[in-house]
């Protein structure tokens, strides 16, 4: 009895154990990908700005 006990404990330590393990890299994932959108977002809002800086100069230069 004492052997099935420590034996059901043992799996049930190592079934936690994976759980944490994938939670883990499931929050680690997260994170990556939401640095990678957020840098995403970044890059994109500069792009937009440096564009329509460039065309707001084009088109005041061509009232001028």
């Amino acid at each position: 009895i004492s052997f099935l006990n420590q034996a059901e404990n043992i799996s049930l330590k190592k079934i936690k154990i994976i759980a944490e393990n994938i939670s883990l890299k499931k929050i680690k994932i997260i994170i990556i990908f939401k640095m990678a959108l957020i840098r995403y977002s970044n890059i994109l809002l500069t792009s937009l700005r440096a564009s329509a800086n460039l065309s707001w100069r084009f088109s005041t230069n061509a009232f001028k």
